[in-house]
């Protein structure tokens, strides 16, 4: 039987970034309870199993280097060694050269290296022998990881002449009820096409039938292609713990990462946009927030610092949070900066609601020193815009002296929303419909306003509203009866005014060309049923825009 060497390399390269992942994980659980005997049979397997299947596929310095860290493995599951933090470090280390070992395979360069003789001749001493690689070479302190971490080897583009394709594995139950479900659609499409041809108009409601019997298979079978999109998160959350230990280490702190949620599902477009605020977030936690463990052991903590990830779904989006038990964030501090910006009034007194968002603002900082995680007011803003970019939005809970939580909302896809329509003159708008909390006339008192902004009572609470019209200079004169469209936006609820309503629509997100990227309120496009193009709005940039216009009118009124 002939065997597809190609469609088994791509396994295996997919795979070996999952099993570094998990060797990662389980050396940094193992430096914290040495004694864990289930996680050291964990290593010793995984690292078994992949020194075995890089010499069966002819890896040789990939499965030569894994059987010397399965020699240090074993030792220390035979209680031989300890497993003290040089030891982990130098194995980590070992993953490291292991993961370039297989992304050289993976571009068709397999071959041995004189950069990993110092690593074989460390590994060798740690057993008190010597090294098994040939070669001679003084051994040498490796450096840390660097920061941000390095892409996974699966998924860093190719510097050879070979190319690595992206993959997607996906449940072969999902594969076979998409192709039953597509069968099922050619047999509905093939007997509406009959019924028309046949027919001229003729049994109508029959023909209605079948239209709806092709449509009903269809959102199913749409159904099934987004579930073969969503990955769990959990895979991502994972990439995290290793850098945090090394980015602790370097700032002289101690610091571990606590998974909650890895389960959960999300569209794997979304993931590629949540690594970078993620990235920012760890990074700030650690340099900011997270005590040395001198001063934390003073305080009655851990000396080890805490950073959770997690995340949950809820009502059609996914929520995740950055959660550190350090110094959390300095009021006092944030209050002075902004003063001293001018972004808050000298005797201004905000909320923390209304302060805390202030570290997202671009060039907001504060700290003196710059480092090499934090000091240019860069980091958080980054956050906030590839969030939003993505229709998502970020919050931030902070107790001082107990630590501090970021929170991102998500949507679970970026490909389909239900879509609330709107219209403007001759425009469309599509409103994402979760976003949308009510639907009102304008008030008369409100119609006769000729600004675009304005403020309206709603059950004893101020709703700021901006017109779309005048938001996006559209044309022509406005209709007699002007509706408003509630939407919540980080707990904010915002009135947008517009001509019509045309109700809840799925749509199908095509993103803007890169004349209308920045296009400002404006995060995509969709085709209408009739063909013609409809904006997607950006609800973050909209409301932005409409907070800064009730602050306006408060003052004014």
């Amino acid at each position: 039987m002939e065997i597809d060497r190609e469609a088994v390399l791509q396994v295996f390269f997919a795979e070996a970034e999952e099993t570094f992942l998990d060797l990662e994980a389980a050396l940094i659980h193992l430096e914290a309870h040495p004694e864990d005997r289930e996680t050291m049979d964990r290593l010793f397997r995984g690292m078994h199993s992949l020194k075995g299947d890089a010499a069966s596929l002819g890896f040789a310095r990939t499965a030569e280097l894994a059987h010397a860290v399965e020699n240090v493995l074993e030792r220390l599951r035979s209680r031989a060694l300890l497993a003290t933090g040089e030891i982990v470090t130098l194995l980590l280390q070992s993953i490291d050269a292991l993961r370039d070992g297989v992304f050289a395979a993976s571009v068709g360069d397999e071959q041995g290296s004189a950069e990993d003789l110092p690593l074989f001749e460390q590994l060798a001493s740690v057993l008190g022998g010597e090294a098994e690689s040939p070669g001679q070479g003084p051994a040498s302190d490796m450096a840390e990881r660097p920061w941000p971490p390095s892409p996974p080897a699966a998924s860093r583009p190719a510097e050879g002449s070979r190319t690595r394709t992206r993959t997607l594995r996906v449940d072969i139950e999902k594969l076979d009820r998409m192709l039953s479900l597509v069968g099922e659609i050619t047999i509905a499409r093939n007997r509406l096409t009959r019924l028309l041809v046949r027919e001229e108009g003729k049994r109508r409601i029959e023909v209605l039938q079948a239209h709806e019997e092709a449509d009903r298979l269809f959102v199913d079978l749409q159904g099934v292609l987004m579930e073969a999109r969503m990955v769990p998160i959990g895979e991502t959350f994972r990439g995290y713990a290793r850098a945090v230990r090394d980015l602790a280490r370097t700032h002289g702190k101690l610091a571990r990462l606590v998974i909650e949620g890895q389960e959960v599902e999300v569209d794997s477009r979304v993931v590629e946009h949540v690594r970078d605020p993620l990235t920012h977030m760890i990074g700030n936690a650690i340099d900011h927030g997270i005590e040395p463990p001198a001063e934390r052991a003073a305080r009655g903590k851990d000396p080890c610092g805490r950073i959770v990830l997690r995340a949950h779904q809820e009502a059609g989006s996914i929520v995740v949070q950055v959660s550190d038990d350090g110094a959390g964030l300095s009021r006092a501090r944030i209050l002075a900066r902004a003063r001293a910006q001018g972004i808050v009034g000298e005797l201004s007194q905000p909320s923390d609601e209304e302060l805390y968002p202030l570290v997202f603002s671009p060039g907001f900082s504060t700290t003196d020193a710059v480092t090499s995680l934090s000091g240019r007011g860069v980091g958080m803003d980054v956050v906030r815009r590839n969030v939003e970019a993505v229709r998502g939005s970020v919050s931030i809970q902070s107790r001082e002296g107990e630590g501090c939580t970021i929170t991102l909302h998500l949507p679970l896809t970026l490909a389909i929303i239900d879509g609330f329509t709107v219209g403007v003159g001759d425009e469309t708008y599509v409103l994402p419909h979760e976003a949308v909390t009510e639907c009102l006339d304008l008030p008369e008192g409100e119609r006769r306003r000729t600004e675009g902004q304005g403020l309206l009572m709603l059950r004893g609470r101020p709703v700021p509203y901006v017109r779309l019209r005048s938001l996006f200079a559209v044309e022509g004169a406005g209709t007699p009866r002007e509706s408003v469209v509630v939407i919540q936006h980080g707990g904010e609820r915002i009135g947008l005014v517009v001509d019509e309503l045309h109700g809840k629509s799925q749509t199908v997100i095509k993103p803007l060309g890169p004349l209308l990227r920045d296009l400002p309120g404006v995060s995509g496009s969709t085709i209408l049923g009739d063909g013609s193009v409809a904006l997607i709005l950006d609800i973050a940039g909209v409301c932005r825009r409409a907070l800064m216009t009730k602050s306006r009118v408060s003052r004014s009124s």
